[in-house]
């Protein structure tokens, strides 16, 4: 312990002059070091060889505790705002200047111009009278374009001023206001996207079924416009958090042709509907499948036997008596095979039967009618039968569960 505490005070000493918090850390450091090692029965003459000496230790923590000072102290001396206003400054003046001399440089260059025609035009004395309605001409087009060219430099004179004006007056409130909407903005293309491609899915989708011999233009039409719809929003919300110029022309012009061709496809679509005849007698093209089964009873005559239907559809039970059935009872189902999907489960004392729906099926189903133009009657298709007989006497046995 007496080498130890010696090592302690060697390394406090050669650290000098450093915080009482920083001294205290280090020394703390190799303290738990010396600590960790003692606790594996290691003897403190290796421990102390392992460790190198005071001295070198305390070059080294002073050397990591230095330049994160140095950096400290040279980012505390930087002014920053003084140099983004200065490079602000400069970059407006720069633009100023340029707008400045290319004006000048405009005017020289058509005076140049202007003397040329002049010298040209007069050598040619015989075609006086068309030199002169040529001139006349020329300086109608010198005119407009200098109109132009000023109107030009007033607008982009108007824009940096305009850039000055809103960089002196935003406040840090704007600004958080700014990025907030900023941020809102982001999220609401990003969801738009995600609606689009699913747009985009859905229409190729459509596509499909029309190459199938599923012929509702109208539909196609309308999911084409609702992509398309999708898309103008994601363009005009990217040009509002982005600020960029929207031109009101452009943008009515779409929306007006994408809501005039989704009217289009709509009036396509009831027309097609108006075709398309519903079918109540589902017999003429489906019939039911029967499922036949016979489960046991259990010998023990208080045990009771639950059947439990899950089903969409209120199932109605024909309970019939058979004398010749021992410690059982049969289940007959009669059901719609394209509409259900059927599965039962059975235990001692549970019987588990689902008739589900599937999906898949019944769309195609659908589709496959569309084609013939006919939609037959889904509530007929629903429609399923259970029959289970039994014995009189296990009646009290059997609780059918609604």
């Amino acid at each position: 312990m007496k080498k130890e505490q010696k090592f302690l005070n060697e390394l406090e000493k050669e650290l000098g002059k450093i915080s009482k918090k920083k001294k205290e850390k280090i020394i703390n450091k190799y303290k738990n070091i010396i600590d960790e090692q003692l606790k594996n029965k290691k003897k403190i003459s290796l421990i102390l060889k392992e460790l190198e000496s005071p001295s070198v230790i305390a070059k080294k923590e002073k050397e990591n505790l230095n330049p994160i000072l140095k950096i400290k102290t040279k980012i505390k001396g930087i002014n920053f705002k003084k140099i983004k206003q200065k490079l602000k400054n400069k970059k407006i003046k720069e633009k100023i200047k340029n707008i400045f001399n290319f004006k000048s440089h405009i005017k020289k260059i058509k005076s140049k111009i202007l003397k040329i025609k002049l010298k040209t035009k007069i050598k040619n004395i015989l075609h006086f009278k068309s030199l002169k309605k040529k001139i006349k001409k020329d300086k109608k087009k010198i005119k407009e374009k200098k109109e132009t060219i000023e109107e030009n430099i007033i607008e982009e004179v108007i824009e940096t001023t305009n850039i000055l004006i809103e960089n002196k007056k935003e406040t840090k409130l704007r600004k958080t206001i700014r990025i907030i909407l900023q941020i809102i903005g982001i999220i609401i293309i990003v969801i738009l996207l995600f609606i689009f491609l699913w747009a985009m899915m859905i229409f190729t989708a459509s596509l499909f079924a029309l190459l199938d011999g599923i012929k509702f233009y109208g539909i196609n039409l309308i999911l084409l416009m609702i992509a398309c719809f999708i898309l103008w929003l994601i363009v005009l919300v990217t040009k509002l958090v982005f600020r960029r110029k929207i031109s009101f022309k452009l943008s009515l012009i779409s929306i007006i042709i994408i809501f005039g061709l989704s009217g289009v496809g709509i009036s396509l679509t009831i027309n097609k509907l108006s075709e398309i005849e519903t079918v109540n007698d589902v017999s003429e093209k489906y019939s039911m499948t029967t499922f036949y089964e016979k489960y046991s009873l259990s010998t023990d005559e208080e045990k009771i036997k639950h059947i439990t239907f899950n089903s969409e559809y209120d199932t109605n039970y024909i309970i019939e008596y058979d004398k010749d059935l021992e410690d059982e009872f049969k289940l007959e189902v009669k059901y719609y095979e394209c509409y259900y999907d059927l599965y039962s489960k059975n235990s001692s004392s549970n019987l588990y039967i689902s008739l589900k729906p599937e999906l898949r099926d019944s769309l195609s189903v659908f589709l496959e009618n569309i084609k013939e133009n006919k939609i037959f009657a889904s509530s007929e298709l629903k429609r399923y039968t259970v029959r289970i007989i039994m014995n009189k006497k296990d009646k009290d046995r059997i609780i059918i569960n609604n």
